[in-house]
């Protein structure tokens, strides 16, 4: 009898722990999805950092199952670059996804950091290349960012073939919009023909576009030179006779970005907190171009996350979208139309937005930072201190 009692008591104290520990996990989930809670569209600071690291700590010797990437997360935030990347690996080696949509973007900046590290060494690893690149893709919602690193990439290795199928099949796998996915998959494909293992997929949503223009280096302005004031089709929200040359003897930040970028929207808070702290000092200008499309927020009761998408769009219709965004998202700097429709590119080198560029006061370029997050946004900053200096 004591035999066969022993048994039974092991299964029913293994039954109470795992109910215990599945309450835990629900409790625990709650709580790790509001611990990077801030006003929309603003860069993750101290509290929140402080708030994972605590929720960490409470939950210290717990398995954390599917909420394990919350170790991955906090070591990136504490610039642990590859103690993040490592705990991401064991993470999916484990599971498939994550499932807050804004964690799971930061689980593809781990990856992307860990592809853009990995590309600069004398030997990159294909194997962990291939497997970061695929991660990246299918986590990170930056579609300016990760076309920008694709070329990187694609331009560096000796065979870029395994790292571009990985790609496609990341970006296959992603939760981003199908033409998101369209636009993506024309730029990681563009002048060389689809490898057979990613033939039938891409084929699906591959469609022949113009090619731009192609970027003149020896044209595009450097650390160090002079940017020449360039002329405005129109300017909302500011003085109809602004101009560049009228900023001169103020640090000036330039954002191109575009009202439909989505990233360029995240970064626009951390536009406008530079301007308010340094209203006498730095003059911000956000700079667009006619695109024929944008994100319409006139709507009655419109929020920042509430946008409709509008195409077709003549030059008044697309410039009529910008004030109400100026008003919603409270914009104190001016908001310009390059004349130059190819400015950005051209002058700049701008291949992905949102693209800052930082001009001493005496309209030398400093440096400039492409992306919208955290990091970008710090790289920002410290060009700007170096400005003024």
């Amino acid at each position: 009898m004591h035999t066969l009692a022993r048994p039974a008591s092991v299964l029913l104290a293994s039954f109470v722990t795992a109910l215990l520990s599945a309450q835990v996990t629900d409790e625990a989930r709650r709580e790790l999805d509001h611990v990077f809670d801030r006003p929309s569209g603003t860069p993750i600071k101290d509290e929140q950092k402080l708030k994972l690291g605590a929720w960490l700590k409470s939950h210290d010797g717990t398995d954390l199952g599917d909420l394990g990437y919350a170790k991955a997360l906090q070591l990136y935030l504490d610039r642990d670059y590859p103690g993040a990347v490592t705990q991401l690996d064991a993470f999916f080696g484990k599971h498939t996804t994550i499932a807050n949509e804004e964690h799971r973007n930061m689980a593809g900046r781990v990856f992307l950091n860990a592809v853009s590290t990995e590309v600069r060494a004398e030997q990159p690893r294909t194997d962990e290349l291939t497997r970061w690149c695929e991660g990246m893709t299918r986590l990170y919602r930056d579609t300016a960012m990760l076309d920008r690193m694709a070329k990187t990439l694609l331009g560096r290795v000796k065979d870029p073939a395994p790292l571009r199928v990985a790609m496609a099949k990341g970006v296959f796998a992603s939760d981003l919009t199908v033409a998101q996915k369209d636009a993506f998959l024309q730029s990681l494909y563009a002048g060389g023909a689809v490898p057979a293992a990613a033939a039938v997929p891409a084929a699906q949503v591959l469609r022949a576009v113009p090619a731009a223009p192609p970027i003149d280096p020896s044209k595009v302005v450097q650390p160090g030179q002079a940017v020449e004031p360039f002329a405005f089709d129109r300017v909302i929200n500011g003085p109809a006779a602004f101009d560049l040359a009228s900023c001169r003897g103020k640090v000036v930040v330039i954002d191109f970005f575009a009202s439909w970028c989505g990233p360029c929207r995240r970064a626009l808070p951390s536009m406008i907190e530079l301007q308010k702290d340094h209203p006498g000092d730095v003059q911000v200008i956000g700079v667009t171009r006619y695109y024929g499309r944008g994100t319409d927020f006139s709507a009655e009761g419109a929020t920042v996350d509430t946008g409709k998408s509008a195409a077709g769009l003549d030059r008044e219709q697309e410039a009529a979208l910008y004030p109400p965004l100026v008003k919603l998202f409270g914009v104190n700097y001016p908001i310009v139309f390059a004349a130059d429709q190819e400015l950005a590119r051209q002058r700049f080198g701008v291949t992905g937005i949102p693209a800052v560029f930082v001009l001493g006061r005496d309209g030398t370029l400093v440096g400039s930072v492409t992306g919208a997050g955290d990091a970008q946004h710090e790289q920002v900053l410290a060009l700007v201190e170096k400005a003024r200096k």
